[in-house]
Order: structure tokens, then C-alpha cells, then sequence
């Protein structure tokens, strides 16, 4: 099960590195500043992750499977993320072109951030390591802040309405519970039918 839990994490971060380096341009000298703190506390959690799923270690079937299925949600997250975010500026730009609300735009505020989040966290519950679990705060950390920055760029723009709104219908990091309802209860209109 760890080879394949190695290959899912493998999977994830090269998903995760192509996008920092494609699609989530820097342009500006604060988000290099940025960049030299958040790139080198992902190098080490990355680093770790991988010394640890290569080391024999006898870890819980359930926290593997566990851990399994959230690099799985965190890889289905991020594409799904990536295909409903194709005009939206990337990596803090100060400016708002379009609010997107659909896709995984229309499950959490920040999908991209929850995406990364849940690859951080698959290794961290696993392995249980002090280090892994300094780095992923480090990590939740800087999203929290960014997504905050991010969302106050776009509260002082011409999209402050219609932001708010759609900041009450739908949560940051995590559906509301009203999302949750919502969905419960149409799945189960589903099976009456």
C-alpha cells in the first residue's frame, strides 16, 4: 500500500510544482518574498514525505487508506479547479477580473488552497512526524493569510456585491453547512424518484 500511496503523493506534487511554476505566475518583488518562504517550507515537507513513505513503516490500513483518499480528493480538486479557473488571475495579483462560481469554485472559496491542503495533510496523518506537522501549519498558515489578501483585493473592487454573497453561500476552505444540507437533501429527492 505505500508504494501506492508514494505514487498518489508523487502524483499530486507534480501536479502541485507544475502549477507553481505555470500557472501561478509571480510577478511582483512581495510574491518573490513570498515565494522564498513558501517554497522552501514545501520543499521540506515534500522531501520528508517521500523519505518517509520510502522507509518501511507499519502504519494503521486505516490511516493509509485514509491518507489515500485524500491525495485523491486533493489531485480531483485541484483539476477541477484548474478547469473551472481558466480566466482568473492567478497567485495574488492584486486584481479581480471575474468571480467564478462554478465547478469547485461552487464547493469552497478557495478549492486550489484546499486542494494543497489536503496533499500536505495525507503524509503528516500518516507518518504523525513533528517536522511534517511544523511544515503543514507553516503551510495552512500561508494559505489562511493569502486567502485573506486575496479576498479583501476583491471586496475594494467593482465585485464587492457580488463577492459577499457568495462569500455567505459558500465557505472558504470547506462547504457550509447549508451546502451540506442542500446536497443532502437533493440526493435524497434523488432516491425517492
Amino acid at each position: 500500500m505505500q508504494i501506492v500511496l508514494l505514487f498518489s503523493f508523487c502524483v499530486s506534487i507534480v501536479s502541485l510544482v507544475w502549477a507553481r511554476f505555470c500557472v501561478f505566475k509571480i510577478s511582483s518583488r512581495r510574491e518573490q518574498i513570498v515565494a522564498y518562504i513558501y517554497d522552501p517550507l514545501a520543499a521540506i515537507h515534500i522531501l520528508l514525505s517521500i523519505n518517509y513513505f520510502t522507509i518501511p513503516i507499519d502504519t494503521s490500513i486505516y490511516l493509509e487508506i485514509f491518507s489515500f483518499l485524500l491525495l485523491m480528493i486533493g489531485v480531483a480538486l485541484f483539476t477541477i479547479s484548474l478547469l473551472s479557473a481558466k480566466s482568473l488571475q492567478f497567485a495574488s495579483s492584486g486584481e479581480s477580473s471575474t468571480i467564478i462560481r462554478s465547478g469547485a469554485f461552487s464547493i469552497v472559496r478557495h478549492p486550489f488552497y484546499t486542494s494543497y491542503s489536503c496533499t500536505w495533510l495525507a503524509p503528516t496523518i500518516l507518518f504523525n512526524s513533528l517536522i511534517l506537522w511544523i511544515t503543514l501549519s507553516s503551510l495552512l498558515a500561508f494559505y489562511a493569510f493569502s486567502a485573506k489578501r486575496e479576498e479583501e483585493a476583491i471586496l475594494s473592487s467593482n465585485y464587492s456585491r457580488e463577492y459577499e454573497k457568495y462569500k455567505n453561500d459558500v465557505g472558504m476552505f470547506f462547504p457550509r453547512y447549508t451546502q451540506w444540507k442542500s446536497w443532502t437533501l437533493k440526493l435524497l429527492q434523488i432516491k425517492k424518484t
